[in-house]
């Protein structure tokens, strides 16, 4: 146990029943290694799975050389290499720290693993396997690799031959936990490297992930992981953007917002404000209107591609969508109602043709039709609207009125007139 302690740090705690554990599988290892009955490796390395949870640094650093040259040389032996890498995937991973950057030991086993020249390599040809039980551990190995140690196995994936397209490629899986379990491991894939965000775009990976969306009930959190993933791929990357919207991808945003508004064509849904929305059907509608917001915020974007995005935007309809949730036609919560005020503000600010069409909303009352601005200005004055609401509800004023003349000396000289006859 000594040299187990030297190499991380004294993690361990030197208890007597550390000690048998790392007797115990000193010896499954052995057996392993030196077994020359297929049954009794498998035994042994089922047994070591066992253990992984339990005892994950004995398992992991006893263990280590042997798993990787298995995976390297024993590529075909579909049992044996799903159990080994569902003993990786135990051995980094700790319940009781799901935070990356919280668990030392699933760190230090996460560098020792991909430190290792051929890792990477074998893992990418795992990854052609259509075995299920290879698949779906070479995936969650993948995905908990990337949580650890991101920029490593970020690099080492892009200098693999088509090793972003063999990636890609999983979404294609009709089974569903493998497909669901790629889109997990995708949007750590996706984090915080242009150059890989660039690559998934070009392969194709929004139309594939709207594809799943597509085939998910309203409520699902498969929706809010694609979601997920489309907004790391569009977030300051203006290339990606502009292949968003040379795809019409737009338009499939407002027909996903339209969905999760309306109920989806074809289905015959009661009206949405009959209903409290669930909480997961809250997050996808939140997460959809970042991906929204990703492509026109004016401190993230050139000013050519938030107005060409604006343009966009308006031409597939989601502006009059918007402005139907905050007119109250929809019944929103709270949360998405302010998403959807700052949403509005980004899609109208500096864009005369928008800002225009948003002064022309209106919600007809019991004394006429009340402009959307006063709508909005008055929910201002409520003391029992949210703060945030408030704030969204000011910017979305302050965005109306940038780089817009006609709305400055026209439109807002009629305001207090309006306030003052909504009070009376």
């Amino acid at each position: 146990m000594a040299f187990l302690t030297n190499l991380f740090g004294g993690q361990t705690n030197g208890t007597h029943e550390t000690d048998n554990a790392a007797e115990v599988v000193e010896n499954l290892v052995e057996r392993v290694e030196t077994s020359t009955v297929p049954e009794d490796r498998r035994d042994a390395l089922k047994a070591l799975r066992s253990l992984a949870k339990k005892v994950r640094l004995p398992v992991a650093a006893i263990g280590m050389n042997v798993y990787m040259e298995i995976l390297e040389k024993e590529g075909n032996s579909s049992e044996i290499v799903s159990i080994v890498l569902e003993i990786l995937v135990a051995v980094l991973c700790d319940d009781d720290f799901p935070d990356e950057g919280q668990d030392e030991i699933g760190e230090r086993l996460a560098e020792m693993i991909v430190r290792r020249k051929t890792f990477i390599t074998s893992i990418m040809t795992l990854v052609e396997s259509y075995e299920f039980a290879v698949r779906r551990a070479v995936i969650q190995l993948l995905t908990a690799l990337l949580r650890h140690r991101a920029s490593e196995v970020q690099t080492a994936i892009v200098e693999e031959p088509m090793g972003v397209s063999r990636l890609v490629d999983l979404l294609h899986d009709t089974r569903e936990i493998i497909r669901n379990s790629a889109v997990l491991m995708m949007s750590e894939l996706s984090r915080a490297h242009p150059q890989i965000q660039q690559l998934l775009a070009y392969e194709n990976s929004f139309q594939l992930l709207f594809d799943v969306i597509d085939v998910e009930p309203m409520e699902s959190i498969v929706i809010e992981d694609c979601l997920y993933v489309i907004l790391n791929l569009l977030r300051k990357n203006p290339k990606n953007q502009q292949l968003f919207r040379e795809a019409s991808l737009i338009q499939r945003l407002a027909v996903l917002l339209n969905s999760f508004l309306y109920g989806r064509e074809g289905e015959q849904d009661l009206p949405q404000r009959d209903f409290e929305w669930q909480k997961q059907k809250i997050a996808n509608v939140i997460f959809l209107l970042q991906v929204v917001r990703s492509l026109i915020a004016p401190q993230d974007n050139s000013q050519s591609n938030t107005h060409a995005a604006q343009k966009a935007i308006s031409h597939s309809g989601m502006l009059k969508t918007l402005c139907s949730v905050l007119l109250s036609e929809i019944v929103a919560t709270v949360e998405v109602l302010t998403e959807a005020i700052i949403t509005v503000a980004e899609v109208i600010c500096g864009d005369y043709p928008n800002q225009e069409y948003f002064s022309t909303c209106s919600l007809a009352t019991d004394v006429g039709n009340r402009p959307a601005l006063i709508v909005l200005l008055l929910s201002m004055n409520t003391d029992k609207q949210p703060f945030k609401l408030r704030c969204a509800v000011f910017y979305c004023f302050l965005c109306y009125l940038y780089d817009n003349e006609f709305g400055k000396t026209k439109n807002v000289s009629k305001i207090p007139q309006l306030l003052l006859l909504d009070e009376q």
